[in-house]
């Protein structure tokens, strides 16, 4: 045989046999856990290993029920027990977009009784007849004058002009003159 297997041989032999040591080392600590930690923290005092022999046979001695007694008292699940009320949450006026106010004034008409502007809403195309003091959607008529009306809308006052389109081409056809393309 050689010299290298001999020697490892016998490191083999010596690696089992340490290995050995340790487990049994490591048995023993499990099984007295205290009485290891304690001897190895007061190695030089006696009176600390009896202490730690004494410390190791203490049982645990539950307290008694009297110390638990609030608990009892204010039992956390119980019928009847509600969550304290949540705050209210402040709600705020949601900003509406204020639509611009697309009207155009269409024509007037005034009686002894009663002023009437005919105006047509651009937003939708719709021609309304308005009598003075009245309310339409979110604004109101105020005051009609003969080519003006002045309209009301949250405080504001908007003035509508007649417009009057004076075109000489679009004159009507004189009276007794039947109308027809050739009679221009």
């Amino acid at each position: 045989m050689s010299p290298w297997k001999t020697f490892f041989n016998l490191l083999t032999l010596l690696l089992l046999v340490v290995i050995g040591l340790a487990s049994a080392m490591i048995i023993y600590q499990w099984q007295n856990p205290l009485e290891v930690d304690a001897l190895e923290n007061h190695q030089a005092n006696p009176a600390s290993k009896q202490t730690a022999k004494k410390a190791s046979l203490t049982r645990f001695n539950p307290p008694s029920m009297t110390v638990y007694q609030e608990i009892t008292d204010r039992p956390l699940f119980r019928e009847g027990r509600v969550p304290p009320a949540e705050p209210e949450k402040e709600v705020s006026k949601p900003v509406v977009r204020q639509t611009p106010l697309k009207l155009r004034l269409e024509g007037v008409v005034i009686t002894p009784k009663n002023r009437v502007a005919v105006i047509r809403d651009l937003n939708s195309n719709r021609l309304l007849r308005v009598a003075q003091g009245m309310s339409q959607n979110d604004w109101k008529l105020e005051s009609v004058d003969h080519s003006s009306a002045t309209v009301v809308r949250r405080g504001k006052k908007h003035n509508l002009e007649l417009k009057v389109e004076k075109d000489q081409k679009t004159r009507p056809p004189k009276k007794g003159l039947p109308f027809r393309p050739s009679n221009k």
